[in-house]
């Protein structure tokens, strides 16, 4: 008799990311890449936000991370940023290789200082979190 295959059992979610994650925002994000892929890139997304707790499994290192990354250098969608830069946060505390650490810099001070002030308390909690878990520098 053959084994089932069980999914990956992910951990809870580390912070609200649901609640930045409406359709709206997820495709905003899945065109990150100049529209390329954006539908692989949108079931990527609700794939790992609705059964992965917002954590990048093998695999996913192009979709979503590409569209992820790409919208995580850009404050003009506020909900979009944030939600990517939680992401990001959560699967670097989490061990994930596929993001890297721009806390320090001085660019993304400067785009969360655009941000309105719930979501600015938001990231700064996240990177507090990152930073207790010794997953990101400054």
């Amino acid at each position: 008799m053959a084994k089932k295959h069980r999914p990956a059992a992910f951990s809870p979610p580390l912070f609200p990311l649901h609640t930045l994650a409406d359709d709206a925002t997820l495709r905003h994000i899945s065109r990150a890449d100049y529209g390329m892929d954006a539908e692989q890139h949108f079931t990527a997304l609700k794939q790992v936000l609705d059964n992965q707790n917002g954590y990048l499994a093998d695999g996913q290192h192009w979709h979503p991370a590409e569209v992820i990354e790409l919208t995580s250098y850009s404050a003009e969608h506020p909900a979009a940023f944030t939600l990517c830069h939680l992401i990001i946060l959560q699967n670097l505390i989490h061990g994930s290789g596929c993001f890297f650490d721009v806390y320090g810099q001085t660019e993304y001070a400067d785009r969360c200082a655009a941000l309105p002030t719930l979501l600015q308390h938001l990231l700064a909690e996240a990177c507090q979190t990152a930073r207790e878990h010794g997953a990101i520098d400054g």
